[in-house]
């Protein structure tokens, strides 16, 4: 039987702009065969999420609209990802595992071996993925997309991304802001997502917030309310991409 364990208070207040979708996420490592510690707060916010293993991989502490995490002394699991969802409720869980199958072709048709989810309550459950979905920031932030937007009691067709989409919530806002085209090369080669470096925006030469809120999956390939244009030309990630044919939201300066 699997045991969460965690050092954290029970309640951390955080700053988190409003979420259609209600199921949080939080970081865990692997204590031992069967026990688990929880090692962030639950969030709405996925980019939470990046920024830690972002300021882990370099080394900084940091500490944004209440979400503290010093990489300086400690780390998430690079092993592989070990991520805790809580869903608002017992249907919105079944509807995740009836999508799962989604994000398992996802990994089926790029080689990555496939995420196993266990069951902790009906309302939580323990996701286990593959390294390769910490490759850098865009991958990992890409999966925690994925898991929250699979929590949707919609249907699902193979251009999952479309119908997703279609959806009048902020995830459906965020999933049709990257181009449909864009959507199709990612998913049929996760590997044009492949870059030398973690994060396309230095921690050690961007503040805390030009990296929270431009480096993650949306902020270089679609759209949200928080993004900077300017610091996205900047990332080094969304030149790549461009380089790569990819059409993105945020276009090259005109003069």
């Amino acid at each position: 039987m699997i045991k969460i364990t965690t050092k954290l208070p029970n309640s951390v207040h955080l700053a988190e702009i409003y979420q259609s979708m209600r199921t949080k996420q939080a970081l865990a490592i692997p204590t031992n065969k069967d026990t688990f510690e929880r090692i962030t707060p639950y969030v709405l916010c996925r980019d939470f999420l990046v920024d830690v293993y972002t300021f882990s991989e370099a080394k900084k502490a940091f500490e944004i609209y209440g979400m503290e995490f010093d990489g300086t002394k400690h780390s998430p699991s690079w092993d592989g990802v070990y991520l805790l969802q809580q869903f608002p409720d017992a249907a919105t869980k079944q509807h995740f595992l009836k999508h799962l199958i989604h994000l398992n072709g996802l990994e089926h048709d790029n080689q990555i071996p496939l995420t196993k989810v266990h069951e902790l309550s009906t309302t939580e459950c323990l996701i286990l993925g593959h390294s390769k979905w910490l490759m850098n920031c865009l991958y990992f932030s890409l999966y925690t997309l994925l898991l929250r937007g699979f929590s949707y009691d919609t249907k699902l067709t193979d251009e999952w991304w479309r119908d997703l989409g279609q959806l009048k919530t902020t995830d459906g806002v965020y999933f049709k802001s990257v181009a449909a085209a864009a959507w199709s090369k990612v998913c049929a080669n996760l590997s044009m997502l492949n870059s030398p470096y973690f994060c396309g925006l230095s921690p050690a030469k961007h503040p805390t917030y030009a990296v929270h809120h431009n480096s993650g999956f949306i902020s270089v390939l679609g759209k949200h309310s928080e993004q900077t244009p300017s610091l996205v030309r900047e990332n080094l990630h969304w030149k790549l991409l461009k380089q790569r044919g990819l059409e993105t939201y945020i276009q090259e300066k005109t003069s």
